[in-house]
């Protein structure tokens, strides 16, 4: 019996070593949100030798920012034309923006082909003063929920958090999915804190 008993505990060892290795088909649901910064390389790189899983089902988020132009000088003057053409104006600023964030998410995708990881979706979120970026982020992690979310800090120091808040803290605090946040290497987060200092 006790000879039984051995041969099945070492089966079940090697069954969870097993399922360690080989995590279930299909793999963790991951949202990565990159700020379109030089450091979302870094960020990429990190997951791709410490986070990710050949089997995860990875979606990559970028939002990009854009504020319409609320006034044209001498638009007083031309009544309905001089709307029209504020409102081509304003079309024009979110297609820029659109094609920036689209142009930034195919770029981020190539390189994680070359590092061994496909993502299965690229998600650009579009922010404007109704919206910040933030806000946008948590919505959609929300509507989504995945198993984690991966974002970057640059290390802004406590000023800079003060005063334009900082969205892997505010992710941090309301998602309600577990969340990983990649920190700056260390000459990175200097640099961030002197340019908000400079400011």
């Amino acid at each position: 019996m006790k000879g039984g008993s051995g041969e099945n505990k070492t089966r079940m060892d090697e069954e969870q070593k097993l399922q360690a290795e080989n995590p279930s088909p299909g793999g963790r649901k991951i949202c990565v949100a990159f700020d379109g910064s030089k450091f979302s390389s870094y960020v990429l790189e990190w997951c791709a030798e410490k986070a990710f899983h050949s089997n995860d089902q990875i979606t990559f988020v970028h939002t990009v920012e854009y504020s319409n132009i609320a006034y044209l000088p001498g638009a007083e003057m031309g009544g309905i034309a001089a709307g029209m053409v504020l409102n081509d104006l304003n079309e024009e600023v979110k297609k820029n923006a659109i094609k920036r964030g689209t142009q930034f998410l195919q770029r981020t995708a190539r390189q994680a082909t070359s590092l061994g990881f496909k993502p299965a979706k690229l998600k650009l979120l579009l922010a404007h003063p109704a919206t910040s970026v933030k806000r946008a982020i948590y919505e959609f992690v929300e509507d989504t929920k995945p198993n984690l979310l991966i974002c970057g800090s640059r290390g802004m120091g406590a000023m800079g958090r003060a005063f334009i808040g900082s969205v892997s803290d505010y992710l941090m605090h309301n998602v309600s999915c577990t969340i990983m946040i990649v920190k700056a290497p260390a000459e990175e987060q200097t640099e961030s804190k002197e340019h908000m200092n400079t400011e």
